[in-house]
């Protein structure tokens, strides 16, 4: 649910910006136990207050979004000992979560 949430999130920001864009995802298990979820997207990305873990619920840049979507995200990666980042890297937004690979 938490990846397809945050694809469903990329691919709706691209078609929304009018552009061509890509969207990437990256999973990695990390020692000790960790896996690592990213996914990238060259959409508008977001406000710029809202980058790095402190994400209020029930935000969203889209007219008809409910914001609940990346609340789910950080709910399942904090149910799993994980956490939820958002970050801005050159023309690409970066969201990732991890989950502890033995929950």
């Amino acid at each position: 649910q938490a990846l397809y949430n945050l694809l469903d999130n990329s691919l709706q920001a691209i078609e929304a910006s009018g552009t061509a864009g890509a969207i990437t995802v990256d999973v990695r298990h990390q020692m000790p136990a960790e896996i690592s979820f990213e996914v990238r997207d060259t959409g508008p990305g977001f406000p710029t207050d809202t980058s790095g873990t402190a994400l209020p619920p029930y935000i969203s840049t889209r007219i008809d979004g409910s914001g609940i979507g990346l609340s789910i995200v950080r709910s399942v990666a904090e149910a799993h000992c994980g956490r939820l980042s958002i970050d801005r890297r050159d023309d690409e937004t970066c969201v990732r979560f991890t989950i502890a690979s033995d929950s």
